[in-house]
């Protein structure tokens, strides 16, 4: 069977010619890398739209050995260059949709090490295979003579889909296989001549990613009888290989050298400086455009025009007016780099608030569109925007810019917006900069500020929201139900589920494992009580841990719970505090799969973890979480706070008793990896660390009341 294969290369520029233009150059010690991101396909991308969604929705994430230190949503997102610290890394990344079936979704994924060495200047591609498990069908027409109105099934626990006649012929089902599920099975149905409903079922055992198979259904005399004919079901194994490329690529990037383009660039009345702007692109640019309504009042020839495509004579008018360029392309590597300088004696004639828009032309049609907006004035202090990380739930960071050297005493006015009174603050100076951090602040509140000297108040204003302080459903654990199942639940009711627990398992064997406690409590009625046990029957059973978590716990697999861990909560919460009393048994119950830390006759541990996570999922029967959890050995699926969608993460173990009689107090730091908004929150309590692992003690125990999300 003939294949047509292609590869989509998304390409991440990295422009090597701009670091000797640079600010951003590497310390002692550092050196960067550029990616380039390589998606092997067996469908040839169709059309712009499909390209530009890979390229603005493919995930790169960068580690070290120990954590994830870079993540980059879609390729626009990724730095012209990587800066990083000498040592050993591995870049991954992620495109297209994973679902577990369908006719068009494909999903990509793949890995690159690499080790950056002092002033190394390192270029990795990582080559992202295609992860589907592909099917097709092919109905030969003596399948006609035997059956009507037929079709055969194909899926997996997670999906499946129909093929027939009508589509059978150009259908291809990408599947994602979950985790565990390594089969897929096929069914056909139909109505056999005499009438009577004909169905037939079968399975292709350990398929493989980036593998086709092909059904072939025949009639076939000498196979089994169905109805007085005869159908065979042959599967053709097919690896998907590579055969051609298809370059996907992102618009021309426009940056400019020590300033921010997004910005306006404030210059002191007849104290201006050149101001330069690169554009870099991977792949050939063929339009740079720039245009001013007040070209003209600055000795410019036009209103608009192009570098690339104007006049000989045009271009010597316009440089000579003071606006320069320098333009290569390397038709090797296909790659363009421009220089945009606007000089000094052109910005010096410059009154008020002028705008230069940019507007780049890569040859495939993409384009990007930049204003230079440059602002002359007598200001002594400049309101700067904000940075990443400057603003939380009751504290933001304000930024201001000293102008002109007389300027005393630089600091802020701030209030709420929609206000009248303004708060005034002293700003803290650093060369030519000064920030002052205001605390106390209202949570989700819009506010805004301006710099100030002692003799200046500065016309603009920069805006800002704190985030959000939201709080835990039944921190204090003192709402309680009784499913259907007898099975204690730590809420008001089911539509009310906010936290749960293993009781659903446990119950099985006329046991809760978590229960209310009203005896040993910080406030309220009851605490949640976490007590480890060997639920059993006849002696057979299995050892479970006394725990609560926030999300659901979705069936039992045989004696095995799987669990959706996680709720919906965007914030930027700093610690977890709360109350504990912990009393650690003897282990007395492992299994092989264990930690080798947990062994029989040592203590157990107890463990208090939270997580921030961002907003992927992973599906169970269509049930939509951001962690399943799975602790079949043959399935096993467990949280890690190395995964990938995790963005902050603290955790309390023990291994002792907790002192006195009641409950201490504790509090866990939530450590971030990045500047990341999380999109959802994970805790766990459990009297027994490993019991994932159906390892711990039956006589360890846990006392936990009124959590609490700590903010700043």
């Amino acid at each position: 069977m003939k294949k047509i294969v292609y590869t989509i290369l998304a390409t991440i520029f990295g422009a090597t010619l701009m670091v000797s233009c640079s600010n951003d150059e590497p310390m002692v010690g550092e050196g960067k890398v550029s990616l380039k991101v390589a998606l092997n396909s067996d469908v040839k991308v169709i059309g712009r739209a499909e390209e530009d969604d890979l390229a603005a929705n493919c995930t790169i994430y960068v580690y070290n050995s120990e954590n994830l230190i870079r993540k980059y949503h879609g390729i626009a997102e990724v730095p012209e260059e990587i800066i990083l610290v000498s040592g050993d890394y591995t870049a991954v990344a992620w495109a297209g949709d994973s679902v577990p079936a369908s006719y068009t979704a494909k999903y990509y994924k793949g890995s690159s090490p690499f080790t950056i060495s002092a002033g190394s200047d390192v270029r990795t591609t990582i080559e992202c295979k295609i992860a589907n498990t592909v099917a097709s069908v092919i109905f030969e027409p003596e399948v006609d003579n035997v059956l009507t109105d037929y079709k055969i099934n194909i899926g997996n626990t997670a999906g499946s889909l129909d093929f027939d006649k009508t589509n059978s012929a150009d259908a291809k089902g990408y599947y994602m296989m979950p985790d565990g599920d390594k089969d897929l099975t096929w069914t056909i149905t139909g109505t056999q001549v005499n009438g009577q409903p004909f169905t037939q079922t079968g399975v292709i055992e350990n398929v493989k990613p980036a593998t086709e198979y092909a059904l072939t259904v025949r009639y076939n005399e000498k196979a089994f009888e169905v109805g007085g004919a005869m159908l065979t079901v042959e599967v053709d194994e097919t690896t998907i290989d590579v055969n051609d490329e298809f370059i996907l690529k992102t618009a021309p990037r426009i940056t400019g050298q020590g300033f921010d383009i997004d910005n306006p660039v404030y210059i002191e009345e007849g104290a201006a400086s050149k101001k330069s702007v690169y554009i870099a692109s991977a792949t050939e640019v063929t339009g740079i455009e720039i245009s001013c309504e007040r070209y003209t009042e600055m000795g410019l020839p036009a209103a608009t025009f192009d570098f690339l495509t104007m006049s000989a004579t045009a271009r010597d008018a316009v440089q000579a007016a003071g606006i320069t360029y320098s333009y290569s392309y390397d038709a090797t590597k296909d790659e363009t780099l421009a220089k945009l300088t606007f000089a000094k004696e052109l910005l010096d004639k410059v009154t008020g608030r002028v705008e230069f828009v940019i507007k780049a032309t890569d040859k495939d049609g993409r384009v990007t569109t930049k204003p230079l907006v440059v602002e002359v004035s007598d200001a002594k202090v400049i309101t700067s925007a904000q940075q990443s990380g400057d603003v939380t739930c009751y504290t933001a960071t304000l930024r201001g810019a000293i102008a002109k050297p007389d300027a005393t005493n630089p600091g802020f006015k701030y209030r709420k917006v929609g206000t009248s009174e303004w708060t005034k603050v002293a700003g803290t100076v650093s060369g030519s900069n000064f920030t002052a951090k205001v605390t106390g602040l209202t949570s989700n509140t819009a506010y805004e500020y301006i710099a100030v000297s002692d003799d200046f108040d500065s016309s603009v204003a920069v805006e800002f929201t704190t985030f959000n302080d939201p709080q835990l459903t039944n921190a204090g654990f003192e709402d309680w139900f009784t499913d259907s199942d007898n099975a204690l639940v730590p809420a008001s009711s089911a539509s009310n589920l906010f936290w749960d627990c293993g009781n659903h398992g446990s119950i099985t064997l006329n046991i809760n494992i978590t229960t209310p406690e009203s005896s040993i409590k910080h406030s309220g009625n009851y605490s949640i009580k976490l007590k480890s046990d060997f639920p059993s029957l006849a002696g057979i059973g299995k050892f479970a841990a006394g725990n609560v978590f926030i999300g659901k716990y979705l069936r039992t697999d045989g004696t095995n719970g799987v669990l959706g861990f996680g709720r919906p909560m965007a914030s930027r919460p700093v610690a977890l505090r709360g109350w504990v009393k912990y009393t650690p048994g003897t282990i007395d119950k492992t299994t092989s799969s264990a930690p080798s830390e947990c062994k029989k006759g040592d203590p157990d541990k107890g463990i208090i973890y939270v997580a921030m996570v961002d907003g992927t999922t992973k599906s169970d029967n269509g049930s939509a979480w951001p962690v399943i959890i799975k602790t079949k050995s043959s399935d096993l699926s467990l949280f890690s706070k190395d995964d990938a969608n995790v963005i902050g993460y603290g955790e309390l173990t023990w291994r002792t008793a907790t002192a006195g009689s009641g409950l201490i107090e504790f509090e866990i730091p939530i450590e971030y990896k990045s500047d990341a908004m999380p999109a959802n929150i994970l805790i766990t309590c459990s009297a027994s660390a490993w019991g994932d692992y159906f390892s711990g003690s039956t006589s360890s125990v846990m006392y936990v009341d009124d959590l609490e999300l700590v903010y700043e």
